[in-house]
Protein backbone atom coordinates (compact mmCIF):
# COMPACT_ATOMS: atom_id res chain seq x y z
CA UNK A 1 0.00 0.00 0.00
CA UNK A 2 1.29 3.53 -1.09
CA UNK A 3 1.23 6.16 1.04
CA UNK A 4 -1.34 9.06 0.19
CA UNK A 5 0.17 12.67 1.54
CA UNK A 6 -2.48 15.23 1.93
CA UNK A 7 -1.48 19.05 2.51
CA UNK A 8 -4.00 21.05 4.40
CA UNK A 9 -4.50 24.21 2.59
CA UNK A 10 -7.24 25.50 5.44
CA UNK A 11 -8.95 23.53 8.10
CA UNK A 12 -10.68 25.84 10.67
CA UNK A 13 -9.80 25.29 14.08
CA UNK A 14 -7.78 27.83 16.08
CA UNK A 15 -7.26 25.76 19.29
CA UNK A 16 -7.57 22.24 19.91
CA UNK A 17 -10.25 20.42 18.86
CA UNK A 18 -13.62 19.55 20.22
CA UNK A 19 -15.61 18.39 22.95
CA UNK A 20 -19.55 18.98 22.86
CA UNK A 21 -20.95 20.86 25.40
CA UNK A 22 -23.07 18.57 27.85
CA UNK A 23 -26.14 20.32 27.63
CA UNK A 24 -28.62 20.03 25.04
CA UNK A 25 -31.83 21.46 23.68
CA UNK A 26 -33.40 18.37 24.71
CA UNK A 27 -32.20 18.80 28.34
CA UNK A 28 -31.41 22.11 29.13
CA UNK A 29 -34.00 24.55 30.70
CA UNK A 30 -34.51 28.40 29.65
CA UNK A 31 -33.85 30.66 32.50
CA UNK A 32 -35.28 34.13 33.09
CA UNK A 33 -33.69 36.88 31.84
CA UNK A 34 -33.10 39.92 33.24
CA UNK A 35 -32.35 43.81 32.84
CA UNK A 36 -29.59 43.98 35.69
CA UNK A 37 -25.62 42.00 35.33
CA UNK A 38 -25.47 41.21 39.20
CA UNK A 39 -27.43 40.12 42.42
CA UNK A 40 -27.15 41.89 45.79
CA UNK A 41 -28.70 40.15 49.00
CA UNK A 42 -28.92 42.09 52.22
CA UNK A 43 -26.40 40.28 55.24
CA UNK A 44 -27.84 38.76 57.94
CA UNK A 45 -25.91 40.81 60.18
CA UNK A 46 -27.12 43.42 60.34
CA UNK A 47 -28.92 45.38 63.10
CA UNK A 48 -31.45 48.31 63.51
CA UNK A 49 -28.86 50.51 63.85
CA UNK A 50 -26.20 51.48 61.08
CA UNK A 51 -23.95 48.98 59.86
CA UNK A 52 -21.67 49.97 56.88
CA UNK A 53 -18.46 49.66 55.20
CA UNK A 54 -17.54 46.20 55.35
CA UNK A 55 -13.57 44.65 55.17
CA UNK A 56 -13.18 41.25 54.28
CA UNK A 57 -10.18 39.64 55.95
CA UNK A 58 -9.11 35.92 56.35
CA UNK A 59 -12.42 34.17 57.39
CA UNK A 60 -13.83 37.58 59.25
CA UNK A 61 -16.12 40.38 57.74
CA UNK A 62 -15.53 43.39 59.73
CA UNK A 63 -17.32 46.24 59.29
CA UNK A 64 -18.39 49.64 61.26
CA UNK A 65 -21.60 49.39 63.29
CA UNK A 66 -23.93 51.72 65.71
CA UNK A 67 -25.11 49.10 67.76
CA UNK A 68 -25.12 49.12 71.36
CA UNK A 69 -21.49 47.34 72.32
CA UNK A 70 -22.86 46.67 75.85
CA UNK A 71 -26.27 45.64 77.16
CA UNK A 72 -25.60 48.32 80.40
CA UNK A 73 -23.92 51.42 78.87
CA UNK A 74 -25.66 53.57 76.09
CA UNK A 75 -23.06 56.52 75.18
CA UNK A 76 -24.85 59.64 73.93
CA UNK A 77 -23.12 62.49 71.96
CA UNK A 78 -23.55 66.16 72.52
CA UNK A 79 -26.36 66.21 69.58
CA UNK A 80 -28.38 63.75 71.88
CA UNK A 81 -27.64 60.95 69.16
CA UNK A 82 -26.99 57.46 70.70
CA UNK A 83 -25.94 56.19 67.88
CA UNK A 84 -21.95 56.18 68.51
CA UNK A 85 -20.31 54.09 65.37
CA UNK A 86 -17.43 51.52 66.71
CA UNK A 87 -15.93 48.31 64.26
CA UNK A 88 -16.91 45.20 64.71
CA UNK A 89 -15.95 41.51 63.62
CA UNK A 90 -17.88 38.80 62.77
CA UNK A 91 -17.25 35.36 61.62
CA UNK A 92 -17.71 34.12 57.86
CA UNK A 93 -19.80 30.79 57.15
CA UNK A 94 -20.49 31.49 53.46
CA UNK A 95 -20.26 34.94 51.48
CA UNK A 96 -23.59 35.24 52.72
CA UNK A 97 -24.19 33.82 56.38
CA UNK A 98 -22.19 34.70 59.28
CA UNK A 99 -21.98 34.53 63.09
CA UNK A 100 -20.79 35.55 66.41
CA UNK A 101 -20.94 39.77 66.03
CA UNK A 102 -18.56 41.26 68.36
CA UNK A 103 -16.72 44.18 69.04
CA UNK A 104 -13.48 44.53 67.38
CA UNK A 105 -11.03 45.48 70.75
CA UNK A 106 -11.53 48.03 73.42
CA UNK A 107 -8.04 49.84 72.72
CA UNK A 108 -9.67 50.88 69.35
CA UNK A 109 -13.56 51.29 70.13
CA UNK A 110 -14.35 54.21 72.73
CA UNK A 111 -16.99 55.88 73.59
CA UNK A 112 -15.96 58.50 70.57
CA UNK A 113 -16.70 57.72 67.06
CA UNK A 114 -14.53 55.06 65.41
CA UNK A 115 -15.29 54.43 61.58
CA UNK A 116 -13.96 53.38 58.20
CA UNK A 117 -10.54 51.69 58.77
CA UNK A 118 -8.39 49.43 56.57
CA UNK A 119 -5.84 46.96 57.48
CA UNK A 120 -2.39 45.67 55.87
CA UNK A 121 -1.99 42.59 54.50
CA UNK A 122 -0.77 40.87 57.82
CA UNK A 123 -3.43 42.29 59.79
CA UNK A 124 -1.08 43.81 62.57
CA UNK A 125 -1.37 47.19 61.42
CA UNK A 126 -5.03 48.74 61.52
CA UNK A 127 -5.52 52.47 60.00
CA UNK A 128 -9.13 53.79 61.12
CA UNK A 129 -11.22 56.96 61.22
CA UNK A 130 -12.43 58.13 64.68
CA UNK A 131 -12.88 61.72 66.59
CA UNK A 132 -9.97 63.44 67.77
CA UNK A 133 -10.75 64.61 71.44
CA UNK A 134 -8.92 67.71 70.90
CA UNK A 135 -10.86 69.17 67.86
CA UNK A 136 -13.95 67.19 67.18
CA UNK A 137 -12.73 66.90 63.63
CA UNK A 138 -12.30 63.52 62.20
CA UNK A 139 -8.61 61.89 61.94
CA UNK A 140 -7.44 58.64 60.30
CA UNK A 141 -5.21 56.87 63.91
CA UNK A 142 -3.32 53.78 63.52
CA UNK A 143 -2.59 51.09 65.59
CA UNK A 144 -0.20 47.81 66.15
CA UNK A 145 -0.83 44.41 67.45
CA UNK A 146 2.08 43.88 69.62
CA UNK A 147 2.12 40.86 71.71
CA UNK A 148 -1.81 39.78 71.34
CA UNK A 149 -2.47 43.34 72.51
CA UNK A 150 -3.34 46.90 69.96
CA UNK A 151 -1.22 49.63 70.79
CA UNK A 152 -2.75 52.77 71.74
CA UNK A 153 -3.88 54.49 68.48
CA UNK A 154 -1.90 57.21 67.43
CA UNK A 155 -2.63 59.92 64.77
CA UNK A 156 -0.91 59.50 61.42
CA UNK A 157 1.61 62.79 60.75
CA UNK A 158 -0.27 64.16 57.73
CA UNK A 159 -3.41 65.16 59.69
CA UNK A 160 -3.63 68.74 60.40
CA UNK A 161 -5.43 69.76 62.98
CA UNK A 162 -7.70 71.99 60.69
CA UNK A 163 -9.20 69.69 58.94
CA UNK A 164 -11.29 66.11 58.68
CA UNK A 165 -9.29 63.10 57.90
CA UNK A 166 -11.57 59.44 56.74
CA UNK A 167 -12.16 56.27 55.23
CA UNK A 168 -8.50 55.22 54.92
CA UNK A 169 -7.27 52.43 52.41
CA UNK A 170 -4.09 51.27 51.50
CA UNK A 171 -2.03 50.59 47.96
CA UNK A 172 -1.19 46.75 47.54
CA UNK A 173 2.06 47.11 48.04
CA UNK A 174 1.07 49.26 51.31
CA UNK A 175 3.51 52.26 50.20
CA UNK A 176 0.41 54.95 49.38
CA UNK A 177 -2.92 55.52 51.60
CA UNK A 178 -5.24 57.21 50.09
CA UNK A 179 -8.46 58.72 52.50
CA UNK A 180 -10.95 61.58 51.64
CA UNK A 181 -10.19 65.07 53.38
CA UNK A 182 -11.91 69.04 53.39
CA UNK A 183 -8.36 70.29 53.02
CA UNK A 184 -9.29 71.99 50.18
CA UNK A 185 -12.07 73.81 52.65
CA UNK A 186 -12.57 76.47 50.66
CA UNK A 187 -14.56 74.08 48.09
CA UNK A 188 -16.72 73.05 51.03
CA UNK A 189 -16.78 69.80 50.13
CA UNK A 190 -14.65 66.12 50.89
CA UNK A 191 -11.93 65.11 47.87
CA UNK A 192 -9.99 62.23 47.93
CA UNK A 193 -5.87 62.82 49.15
CA UNK A 194 -2.78 60.34 49.00
CA UNK A 195 0.21 59.83 51.26
CA UNK A 196 3.40 57.79 50.66
CA UNK A 197 5.04 56.01 53.11
CA UNK A 198 9.06 56.38 53.04
CA UNK A 199 11.77 56.05 55.57
CA UNK A 200 8.77 55.34 58.16
CA UNK A 201 7.13 58.63 57.78
CA UNK A 202 3.77 59.38 56.00
CA UNK A 203 4.31 62.43 53.54
CA UNK A 204 1.81 65.33 53.66
CA UNK A 205 -0.95 64.62 51.78
CA UNK A 206 -1.45 65.44 48.23
CA UNK A 207 -4.68 65.56 46.27
CA UNK A 208 -5.96 63.05 43.67
CA UNK A 209 -5.88 63.92 40.26
CA UNK A 210 -8.85 66.39 38.38
CA UNK A 211 -10.04 63.15 37.02
CA UNK A 212 -11.11 62.10 40.58
CA UNK A 213 -11.29 65.19 42.26
CA UNK A 214 -14.14 67.06 40.12
CA UNK A 215 -16.83 69.37 41.84
CA UNK A 216 -18.58 66.75 43.48
CA UNK A 217 -17.50 64.98 47.24
CA UNK A 218 -15.23 62.13 47.33
CA UNK A 219 -15.41 59.46 49.87
CA UNK A 220 -14.91 55.97 50.76
CA UNK A 221 -12.30 54.86 49.00
CA UNK A 222 -10.74 50.96 48.75
CA UNK A 223 -8.36 49.93 46.70
CA UNK A 224 -8.41 46.38 45.63
CA UNK A 225 -4.96 44.08 44.92
CA UNK A 226 -5.18 45.31 41.16
CA UNK A 227 -4.78 48.97 42.21
CA UNK A 228 -8.15 49.81 41.33
CA UNK A 229 -9.56 52.34 42.91
CA UNK A 230 -13.50 52.54 44.11
CA UNK A 231 -15.14 55.79 45.98
CA UNK A 232 -18.60 56.68 46.17
CA UNK A 233 -19.14 60.25 44.84
CA UNK A 234 -22.57 62.69 44.66
CA UNK A 235 -22.18 63.64 41.40
CA UNK A 236 -25.23 65.02 39.49
CA UNK A 237 -24.61 62.42 37.00
CA UNK A 238 -25.39 59.52 38.89
CA UNK A 239 -28.28 57.98 40.13
CA UNK A 240 -28.96 60.13 42.72
CA UNK A 241 -27.17 60.00 46.54
CA UNK A 242 -23.56 58.68 46.54
CA UNK A 243 -22.80 56.50 43.97
CA UNK A 244 -19.78 53.86 43.62
CA UNK A 245 -17.38 54.79 40.80
CA UNK A 246 -13.78 52.82 40.05
CA UNK A 247 -10.59 53.40 38.48
CA UNK A 248 -7.77 51.87 37.65
CA UNK A 249 -4.78 52.94 39.25
CA UNK A 250 -2.17 51.42 36.70
CA UNK A 251 -3.18 53.78 33.80
CA UNK A 252 -3.19 57.60 33.57
CA UNK A 253 -5.28 57.18 31.36
CA UNK A 254 -7.77 55.13 32.55
CA UNK A 255 -11.66 56.23 32.50
CA UNK A 256 -13.75 57.00 35.52
CA UNK A 257 -16.83 54.26 35.26
CA UNK A 258 -19.77 53.65 37.34
CA UNK A 259 -21.43 50.52 38.71
CA UNK A 260 -25.15 50.03 37.28
CA UNK A 261 -28.27 48.87 39.03
CA UNK A 262 -28.94 47.24 41.12
CA UNK A 263 -25.56 47.59 43.11
CA UNK A 264 -25.82 51.73 42.04
CA UNK A 265 -29.38 53.03 43.46
CA UNK A 266 -30.98 56.25 44.17
CA UNK A 267 -30.35 56.11 48.05
CA UNK A 268 -26.36 56.10 49.44
CA UNK A 269 -24.25 53.51 47.90
CA UNK A 270 -21.11 53.65 49.87
CA UNK A 271 -18.21 51.81 51.50
CA UNK A 272 -16.99 49.23 49.32
CA UNK A 273 -14.80 46.25 49.72
CA UNK A 274 -14.35 44.06 46.55
CA UNK A 275 -12.44 40.37 46.14
CA UNK A 276 -9.77 39.74 43.46
CA UNK A 277 -11.76 38.90 40.54
CA UNK A 278 -13.69 42.62 40.85
CA UNK A 279 -17.19 39.99 40.32
CA UNK A 280 -18.11 39.70 43.80
CA UNK A 281 -18.39 41.93 47.05
CA UNK A 282 -19.62 43.84 49.78
CA UNK A 283 -21.05 47.48 49.66
CA UNK A 284 -23.34 49.82 52.15
CA UNK A 285 -25.92 51.26 51.34
CA UNK A 286 -29.57 52.85 52.49
CA UNK A 287 -31.81 52.14 50.20
CA UNK A 288 -34.40 50.33 52.28
CA UNK A 289 -36.79 52.59 54.05
CA UNK A 290 -37.12 50.17 56.90
CA UNK A 291 -33.29 50.52 57.49
CA UNK A 292 -30.49 52.70 58.41
CA UNK A 293 -27.27 51.83 56.56
CA UNK A 294 -27.29 48.05 55.54
CA UNK A 295 -24.44 46.03 54.05
CA UNK A 296 -25.14 43.58 50.75
CA UNK A 297 -23.33 41.19 49.42
CA UNK A 298 -23.24 41.32 45.22
CA UNK A 299 -22.37 38.93 42.68
CA UNK A 300 -21.86 39.28 39.40
CA UNK A 301 -24.94 37.66 37.41
CA UNK A 302 -23.10 38.33 33.96
CA UNK A 303 -19.60 39.42 33.70
CA UNK A 304 -18.12 41.43 31.37
CA UNK A 305 -16.87 39.72 28.36
CA UNK A 306 -15.79 42.34 26.08
CA UNK A 307 -11.64 41.42 26.11
CA UNK A 308 -12.15 37.72 26.06
CA UNK A 309 -11.05 35.63 23.20
CA UNK A 310 -12.80 35.29 20.05
CA UNK A 311 -13.26 32.70 17.68
CA UNK A 312 -14.03 32.84 14.10
CA UNK A 313 -15.47 29.45 12.82
CA UNK A 314 -15.37 28.70 9.35
CA UNK A 315 -16.94 25.29 7.76
CA UNK A 316 -14.52 24.74 4.89
CA UNK A 317 -12.07 21.52 4.90
CA UNK A 318 -10.43 21.82 1.82
CA UNK A 319 -6.99 19.28 1.16
CA UNK A 320 -4.37 18.99 -1.41
CA UNK A 321 -4.13 15.44 -2.82
CA UNK A 322 -1.58 13.76 -4.41
CA UNK A 323 0.39 10.39 -5.15
CA UNK A 324 4.42 10.27 -4.51
CA UNK A 325 4.93 7.90 -7.21
CA UNK A 326 2.62 8.83 -9.29
CA UNK A 327 4.05 12.57 -9.80
CA UNK A 328 7.25 10.71 -11.31
CA UNK A 329 4.80 9.68 -14.28
CA UNK A 330 2.37 11.55 -16.80
CA UNK A 331 -0.84 10.78 -17.96
CA UNK A 332 -0.31 9.21 -21.08
CA UNK A 333 -3.15 9.93 -24.13
CA UNK A 334 -5.17 6.94 -23.19
CA UNK A 335 -5.46 7.06 -19.53
CA UNK A 336 -5.99 9.54 -16.73
CA UNK A 337 -5.36 9.80 -12.85
CA UNK A 338 -8.98 9.81 -11.27
CA UNK A 339 -9.30 10.41 -7.45
CA UNK A 340 -12.32 9.32 -6.01
CA UNK A 341 -12.83 11.25 -2.53
CA UNK A 342 -15.71 8.97 -1.05
CA UNK A 343 -18.47 11.97 -0.94
CA UNK A 344 -19.28 11.16 -3.97
CA UNK A 345 -17.19 13.43 -5.77
CA UNK A 346 -14.33 12.80 -8.05
CA UNK A 347 -11.42 14.99 -9.78
CA UNK A 348 -8.38 14.30 -12.42
CA UNK A 349 -4.94 15.02 -12.68
CA UNK A 350 -1.48 14.65 -10.66
CA UNK A 351 -2.28 17.07 -8.02
CA UNK A 352 -5.73 18.20 -7.00
CA UNK A 353 -7.51 20.34 -4.50
CA UNK A 354 -10.57 18.83 -3.13
CA UNK A 355 -13.14 20.93 -0.36
CA UNK A 356 -15.45 18.47 1.83
CA UNK A 357 -18.81 20.06 2.88
CA UNK A 358 -18.32 18.33 6.47
CA UNK A 359 -16.01 16.76 8.42
CA UNK A 360 -16.40 12.37 8.82
CA UNK A 361 -14.37 9.68 7.81
CA UNK A 362 -13.47 9.40 3.51
CA UNK A 363 -12.10 6.63 1.46
CA UNK A 364 -10.42 8.05 -0.60
CA UNK A 365 -9.45 5.78 -3.64
CA UNK A 366 -6.53 6.79 -6.30
CA UNK A 367 -7.46 4.94 -9.88
CA UNK A 368 -5.64 5.00 -13.51
CA UNK A 369 -9.03 5.01 -15.81
CA UNK A 370 -9.56 4.95 -19.44
CA UNK A 371 -10.09 8.07 -20.93
CA UNK A 372 -12.77 6.95 -23.48
CA UNK A 373 -14.55 4.26 -21.73
CA UNK A 374 -13.91 5.37 -17.66
CA UNK A 375 -12.74 1.80 -17.19
CA UNK A 376 -10.76 1.85 -14.06
CA UNK A 377 -7.28 0.18 -15.59
CA UNK A 378 -5.31 0.02 -12.30
CA UNK A 379 -6.23 0.78 -8.35
CA UNK A 380 -3.29 2.60 -7.55
CA UNK A 381 -3.86 3.47 -3.96
CA UNK A 382 -6.56 3.95 -1.32
CA UNK A 383 -6.53 5.41 2.35
CA UNK A 384 -9.01 6.74 4.93
CA UNK A 385 -9.18 10.35 5.74
CA UNK A 386 -10.99 11.10 9.01
CA UNK A 387 -11.76 14.75 9.28
CA UNK A 388 -12.90 16.25 12.88
CA UNK A 389 -15.17 18.63 14.01
CA UNK A 390 -13.13 21.75 14.22
CA UNK A 391 -13.33 24.04 17.40
CA UNK A 392 -16.44 25.98 16.52
CA UNK A 393 -18.12 28.75 18.75
CA UNK A 394 -21.22 29.38 17.37
CA UNK A 395 -24.77 31.43 17.86
CA UNK A 396 -27.72 28.97 16.42
CA UNK A 397 -30.35 30.91 15.94
CA UNK A 398 -32.46 32.99 13.03
CA UNK A 399 -30.78 35.68 11.51
CA UNK A 400 -34.12 38.15 11.61
CA UNK A 401 -37.62 37.70 13.77
CA UNK A 402 -40.03 40.38 13.76
CA UNK A 403 -40.37 42.62 16.73
CA UNK A 404 -41.92 40.74 20.31
CA UNK A 405 -41.79 36.87 18.27
CA UNK A 406 -40.17 34.35 20.47
CA UNK A 407 -35.74 33.67 19.84
CA UNK A 408 -34.78 30.59 21.15
CA UNK A 409 -31.12 30.40 20.78
CA UNK A 410 -28.74 27.40 21.26
CA UNK A 411 -25.02 26.36 21.70
CA UNK A 412 -25.64 22.58 20.99
CA UNK A 413 -22.75 23.26 18.43
CA UNK A 414 -19.79 24.72 20.63
CA UNK A 415 -16.96 22.32 20.63
CA UNK A 416 -13.62 23.01 21.89
CA UNK A 417 -10.83 20.02 22.13
CA UNK A 418 -9.08 19.68 25.28
CA UNK A 419 -12.02 22.17 26.99
CA UNK A 420 -15.40 21.44 29.70
CA UNK A 421 -17.99 24.25 28.67
CA UNK A 422 -18.83 25.40 32.36
CA UNK A 423 -21.19 28.76 31.91
CA UNK A 424 -22.46 30.51 29.54
CA UNK A 425 -23.89 34.28 29.66
CA UNK A 426 -25.63 36.17 27.36
CA UNK A 427 -25.88 39.95 26.25
CA UNK A 428 -28.92 40.22 24.03
CA UNK A 429 -27.70 44.28 22.49
CA UNK A 430 -31.05 45.38 24.16
CA UNK A 431 -30.04 45.99 27.81
CA UNK A 432 -31.35 42.56 28.55
CA UNK A 433 -29.13 39.55 30.31
CA UNK A 434 -29.32 35.80 31.01
CA UNK A 435 -27.25 32.61 31.19
CA UNK A 436 -27.25 28.77 30.14
CA UNK A 437 -26.63 27.24 27.01
CA UNK A 438 -30.18 27.61 26.08
CA UNK A 439 -32.02 30.75 26.15
CA UNK A 440 -35.40 32.48 24.57
CA UNK A 441 -35.57 36.36 23.90
CA UNK A 442 -38.15 38.56 22.66
CA UNK A 443 -36.88 41.92 20.96
CA UNK A 444 -39.42 44.70 21.64
CA UNK A 445 -37.93 47.12 19.31
CA UNK A 446 -37.35 46.89 15.47
CA UNK A 447 -33.58 47.38 14.78
CA UNK A 448 -30.29 45.65 14.06
CA UNK A 449 -29.21 44.06 17.93
CA UNK A 450 -25.48 42.55 18.88
CA UNK A 451 -25.82 39.31 20.56
CA UNK A 452 -22.68 38.51 22.57
CA UNK A 453 -22.31 35.09 24.49
CA UNK A 454 -19.13 34.82 27.19
CA UNK A 455 -18.04 31.07 27.85
CA UNK A 456 -16.11 29.95 30.72
CA UNK A 457 -14.17 27.37 29.38
CA UNK A 458 -12.08 24.83 31.87
CA UNK A 459 -9.02 23.24 29.93
CA UNK A 460 -8.76 19.78 31.09
CA UNK A 461 -4.72 19.58 31.24
CA UNK A 462 -3.88 22.80 32.99
CA UNK A 463 -7.60 23.36 35.17
CA UNK A 464 -7.54 26.84 34.29
CA UNK A 465 -10.89 28.65 33.14
CA UNK A 466 -10.21 30.24 29.86
CA UNK A 467 -12.80 32.84 28.67
CA UNK A 468 -14.24 32.40 25.22
CA UNK A 469 -16.67 35.16 23.30
CA UNK A 470 -18.80 34.82 20.52
CA UNK A 471 -20.99 37.34 18.59
CA UNK A 472 -23.97 37.57 16.08
CA UNK A 473 -25.82 40.00 14.49
CA UNK A 474 -29.68 39.54 14.20
CA UNK A 475 -32.04 41.73 12.41
CA UNK A 476 -35.12 42.58 13.79
CA UNK A 477 -38.45 43.47 11.46
CA UNK A 478 -41.79 45.16 12.24
CA UNK A 479 -44.40 43.15 12.73
CA UNK A 480 -46.72 43.20 9.86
Amino acid sequence: MKTIHFYILFFISTTLLSQKYSDTLGNASLKREDSTTSKIIRLNINSNRSDFSPVVFNNQLLFVSGRNESNTITYIDKNGESEITDLFSSLRIDSIRFKNVKSFDATINTKYYEGPFCLNKKGNIIYFTATDKKTSLLKIYKSAYINNTWSKPEILSFCLPQYSYCHPSLSPNEELIVFASNINSEKNKMDLFISEYNDGIWSPAIAMSSKINDEANQIFPFINSKNILYYSSDKKTGKGGLDIYYTNLNSDTSSIKTFPFPINSSADDFGVWIDTTSETGYFSSNRNARYKDDIYYFSKRIPEFKNWKKINTKNTFCYNFYEERSLESKDTLDMVFEWDFGDGKKGRGLKIKHCFEKPGEYLIQLNTVNKVSGEVFVNETSSTLLIEKPDQLVIDCQDSINENQSLIIKTDNCYLKGYKLNEMYWSFGDGKYNSGPLVKHFYQTPGTYKIEVGLLAKNIDSDKIEKFKIEKNIIVTKKK
